[in-house]
């Protein structure tokens, strides 16, 4: 029996999620290639794609010899569409992580997006979402509920045998990792580490967003003792991070676009893979989520609300933290596990289906009815 041949298409083939995508398909029942490119869509803007790298990834995919076409990131999946449409026997896969902004944006332009983004989409055999919220306010209607799959942000390879308990004394250390997309939750960030000086402190990895001020980023980062920036990391340093820490930060910028409110930041699988509690926004579906799973802890991005979160559970000799902490569910479900290579291989008919999991988090399914 010949095996399927998939190509991974993405104009960022070696982001961390990429490759991750790329480990948890091995031992397949498929062939995976992934698309080469020189290209890098963190720091490329769409202008210099659309003239220098789309045309040559079109030509690419009518020349491929691939039996699926996996598309992650919006402007390929609408590249891989049209490529597609000229090949009837190939499938295809949409990978959306996040909602772009433009789309979510108001006016004639956002419109046509939209429109041009559901004419294309009926040509997918398959979509991957990253958070359950995007289909419920965003995709429902346009694609069928049973060609899509929900497959969270979780972390590569598998749980730790065991992991050091949070210090005991000291400050309440909480680590803020990623990219830094929102000047709004740094501040904040800025404001909770000046109000309670001595005993909180933030540790920063990453890096700013392109889109992010320069002179926004420096004043929020640096000058107090309470927050330091430890720049770029790889995702082998996450449990160094973590080791010494209490609290994720899991806040984002409800007020950027509707993304923020429907998405599931990655950082409360950090959270939960090394049982720290998370910290997040109670007017988001990430809020919610922390709540529904007993990940830890939630009040609106403000100051002085996150303030008083952290006061009440550090106070009585930490004794609320602690009660979180030991409700947190267990590290493997935070890891991917086979995710995406089972519901590939169901897609093309290599496994039975398996049934509706209770969460997105135990295995690749289709969202119940």
């Amino acid at each position: 029996m010949v095996r399927p041949k998939v190509l991974l298409i993405s104009f960022a083939p070696d982001h961390s999620s990429g490759v991750n995508r790329v480990r948890d398909c091995a031992g397949s029942a498929f062939d995976l290639e992934v698309y080469e490119t020189d290209a890098n869509k963190v720091h490329e803007t769409v202008v210099t794609r659309i003239f220098s790298r789309i045309p040559r990834l079109f030509m690419a995919l009518l020349r491929s010899d691939a039996d699926v076409f996996w598309a992650w990131g919006l402007d390929v999946c609408f590249i891989a569409s049209l490529a597609a449409m000229l090949r009837p026997g190939t499938k295809l896969i949409w990978d959306i992580t996040d909602i772009n902004p433009r789309l979510l944006a108001g006016g004639w332009k956002a419109r046509i997006l939209r429109a041009v983004e559901n004419l294309l989409l009926r040509r997918a055999d398959l979509l991957f979402l990253s958070s359950p919220a995007f289909y419920a306010h965003y995709y429902e209607g346009h694609i069928p509920r049973d060609k899509v799959v929900v497959i969270e942000n979780l972390l590569p390879g598998s749980a730790p045998a065991s992991f050091p308990p949070p210090p005991e004394e000291g400050p309440c250390v909480i680590v803020y990792s990623g990219i830094f997309r929102a000047p709004a939750v740094l501040h904040v960030v800025r404001q909770v580490a000046e109000r309670m000086k001595g005993q909180v402190e933030f540790h920063l990895h990453g890096y700013p967003d392109r889109n992010f001020p320069s002179d926004a980023f420096e004043a929020a980062v640096t000058g107090c003792e309470a927050v330091q920036f430890h720049g770029r990391f790889k995702p082998e340093d996450l449990p160094g991070f973590f080791a010494g820490a209490h609290l994720s930060w899991g806040f984002v910028d409800p007020d950027a676009n509707d993304n923020e409110r429907w998405l599931l930041t990655n950082r409360i699988y950090n959270g939960v893979a090394f049982s720290r509690p998370v910290l997040a926004n109670s007017d988001t579906y990430c809020g919610e989520v922390v709540q529904e799973r007993r990940i830890g802890a939630t009040c609106l991005l403000e100051a002085e609300a996150i303030c008083a979160l952290i006061g009440d559970l550090m106070a009585d000799g930490r004794a609320r933290y602690g009660a979180l902490a030991r409700e947190m569910p267990p590290p493997a479900t935070a890891y991917l596990a086979g995710h995406y290579r089972k519901a590939i291989e169901r897609m093309l008919g290599l496994r039975a289906p398996d049934g509706h999991p209770a969460s997105p988090t135990e295995e690749a399914g289709m969202l119940p009815s």
